[in-house]
């Protein structure tokens, strides 16, 4: 969340101090006691609060509009086009893994992603499920480490 947060200021070209934090939680606390005023954070812990009425969603990181709150614009759509940051968990293999084993292991996860039962309990916990192929993926990744790379650099982020 902090380099979504950090390359959202770069790309809009805003001065924002980042305020580290422990976790989620905290940063909530203080965000809802309005000790700070904005914050980037998953929908799986903002959200609830969102509906409650304690926060008040903005929105979303992605390149496209979340399927558990469509009426919630993307960034790029509120005046920053390009942006564009979320988490994301996919499956990797040792470098070496054969293409056989490779090719079994993706048709197994794309089937399981086709199962409704799997797709609508991942998508209530604000999760978008997508079954890319071995390519499509390590391409993925590559575009990723190259975005998030020159964001930290952007930053002037370093490991203390």
């Amino acid at each position: 969340m902090h380099l979504s947060g950090e390359l959202f200021v770069h790309q809009a070209g805003i001065d924002a101090p980042h305020i580290p934090y422990t976790g989620s939680a905290p940063a909530l606390t203080d965000l809802v006691g309005n000790h700070v005023q904005i914050m980037f954070d998953s929908l799986i812990t903002a959200w609830p609060l969102a509906k409650s009425g304690l926060l008040r969603a903005l929105a979303v990181t992605g390149e496209q509009r979340s399927s558990v709150v469509p009426n919630l614009p993307t960034i790029a759509e509120s005046g920053l086009p390009g942006y564009s940051a979320y988490g994301w968990i996919g499956v990797v293999a040792p470098a070496k893994t054969s293409p056989e084993i490779v090719d079994k292991l993706y048709a197994s996860i794309k089937s399981a992603l086709e199962n409704p039962e799997l797709r609508n309990r991942l998508t209530e916990e604000a999760a978008e499920p997508v079954a890319s192929n071995p390519d499509e993926f390590a391409k993925f990744i590559s575009n990723e480490t190259d975005k998030w790379g020159h964001a930290v650099r952007d930053a002037g982020i370093s490991v203390e």
